[in-house]
């Protein structure tokens, strides 16, 4: 669901009809908090962006789709300040059942979009994640060949706050546009986290949690 705010959020229209329905990713979870193989918790939330050339309303978010694959990657436009919405375009172009799961969206000062997540195609035992993006210069209505970000695939890392969430992998991914002292430029920055350190503890040998970052135009 989508609510507008037209005063700098001192207010907010009621939320439009649905953006599109969806079934949460992950199993033998809560129904929003699922997990995936790795034992690490997964969600559907959605991330969302703004045109700066046009006004058109951007989200993304991961779905299960019909059929045996659990987790894929999915993109939505307005076109009228979010009234209506386009019928849901997979971006992840890959020809296997494996997961992809927590995306993100920017949009640089031209209109170019982009769009990052968790990736899990190269791996047939679906374990085994990198990071992957892709870009569409018309506004959303294709996406230009998946690219591949990470070098290195790795083992999900979880685990480490046993207070809160044994089951946290240090989560999502965070994309933007670079803020430049004029407005957005045209930089894309892009975090994730990374797990393809592996360290000798008291406890045995594991993958780590790492914090990475690169950007591109």
């Amino acid at each position: 669901m989508v609510a507008k705010s037209t005063d700098g959020g001192a207010s907010f229209s009621p939320a439009v009809e649905v953006v599109s329905p969806v079934v949460p990713i992950g199993f033998g979870g809560l129904a929003t908090n699922g997990r995936l193989f790795g034992n690490f918790r997964v969600n559907s939330f959605p991330r969302i962006d703004v045109n700066p050339v046009n006004g058109d309303v951007y989200i993304v978010y991961a779905a299960n789709p019909a059929g045996p694959d659990g987790a894929d990657i999915f993109f939505t436009r307005s076109t009228d300040g979010g009234a209506t919405w386009s019928s849901p375009l997979r971006v992840n172009n890959d020809a296997t059942n494996n997961d992809q799961f927590f995306p993100d969206i920017a949009v640089n000062a031209q209109g170019i979009i982009e769009v990052a997540w968790y990736d899990r195609r190269l791996d047939p035992q679906n374990l085994r994640i990198d990071v992957v993006k892709a870009r569409s210069i018309n506004g959303g209505l294709s996406f230009l060949s998946n690219q591949r970000v990470t070098s290195v695939s790795s083992f999900p890392a979880v685990g480490f706050d046993p207070i809160v969430n044994t089951s946290y992998m240090g989560d999502y991914i965070d994309l933007k546009a670079i803020t430049t002292p004029s407005g957005r430029g045209l930089q894309f920055l892009l975090s994730w986290g990374d797990f393809r350190r592996v360290v000798v503890t008291s406890g045995g040998t594991r993958p780590d949690q790492d914090v990475f970052f690169t950007s591109s135009r």
